[in-house]
């Protein structure tokens, strides 16, 4: 699922929202897609790799979303670092 799309739009807020529906989470307003996306933009432009793919993880736990998220947004984040056109499922293998 990671790998569907180029990595520039995957921590957009309209990808965010249809994800959140692929992992089963819960309806989530537009306000809450919003913050999640904010947090993870603050995470790839303030933190350097390491903080960043941990951040990823604490941003879901933060947002009460399924664990299985983290390695995903985390494989996104890297990506979008890197420069990459599109995602490489790294950390997201280890959830399935």
């Amino acid at each position: 699922m990671v790998a569907a799309r180029p990595a520039e739009e995957l921590l957009t807020k309209k990808n965010l929202a249809a994800v959140l529906e692929e992992f089963g989470s819960f309806a989530r307003d537009e306000a809450a897609v919003s913050d999640l996306a904010d947090a993870l933009r603050r995470l790839a432009t303030t933190e350097g790799a390491v903080g960043m793919l941990t951040g990823a993880y604490a941003v879901v736990e933060g947002h009460g979303l399924p664990r299985a998220m983290g390695p995903w947004l985390a494989d996104a984040l890297l990506a979008q670092k890197l420069g990459w056109q599109y995602a490489v499922p790294l950390l997201g293998t280890e959830a399935f």
